[in-house]
């Protein structure tokens, strides 16, 4: 694997990291919301 290969798997799985966590903060405020309108 060169540099340049190894630098842009870093940006890309750093960049699905982000996103999951992402969605699993929006899931986890979305079911609070829905908890308190309950």
């Amino acid at each position: 694997m060169t540099m340049t290969a190894m630098v842009e798997h870093a940006k890309v799985a750093g960049y699905s990291y982000r996103y999951t966590n992402m969605l699993r903060d929006i899931r986890e405020f979305t079911g609070l919301m829905k908890h308190e309108a309950a």
